[in-house]
């Protein structure tokens, strides 16, 4: 099932999830999440629709088309977030001297961690992460809505300790913030 705008805007929240990609399916099943992955969309580039995410070579920006919408292995969510174009736009800025910051590889033992814990009917979402020095991608997400601020949402987790479905159930709770625009299953 697809649902597709012309033109993607920017300042918006994305879930993706790889079909095909191993780490992706490891991070679903560690997490118990529908998504492997989060990001935002920045403005574009030439008319190019253009995404910044944290992934495997580090914090970078994306053509989504390419990256997303028209690659036939990704399926997706967007959530157009209610705060102003102001708002957005330094909060994007805020977010762009992470740029080609290393991925934050070290941040998987602790998520690990905090699955075999949840296993056992003990949450640590509020610890804070063991590694914090480097970004995954819903670290980004994290940062992007804390400088809105959306801070508040984000009050029960430590730091960088949220995961892309945690971020997911936090847009869904909160549909007075956040309206899906798009998807591709």
């Amino acid at each position: 099932m697809k649902k597709f705008y012309k033109n993607v805007g920017y300042g918006y929240i994305c879930f993706a999830y790889s079909k095909n990609e191993w780490i992706a399916k490891a991070i679903a099943w560690f997490m118990r999440s529908q998504w492997s992955h989060s990001f935002i969309t920045i403005p574009p580039v030439i008319d190019n629709e253009m995404a910044m995410e944290a992934a495997g070579s580090g914090t970078q920006t994306i053509l989504f088309d390419k990256g997303y919408r028209n690659n036939k292995n990704q399926k997706y969510e967007i959530y157009q977030v209610n705060y102003s174009k102001d708002k957005i736009n330094k909060s994007i800025d805020s977010c762009l001297k992470k740029l080609e910051m290393p991925y934050g590889y070290l941040e998987y033992p602790w998520f690990i961690w905090r699955f075999i814990c949840k296993s056992f009917g003990k949450d640590i979402s509020g610890q804070n992460n063991w590694s914090t020095k480097d970004e995954v991608c819903s670290g980004l997400v994290e940062s992007f809505l804390s400088r809105l601020p959306c801070y508040n949402l984000f009050a029960k987790f430590g730091k960088n300790s949220i995961c892309p479905q945690d971020i997911y159930e936090i847009v869904k709770a909160n549909p007075h913030i956040f309206r899906l625009i798009e998807y591709k299953n």
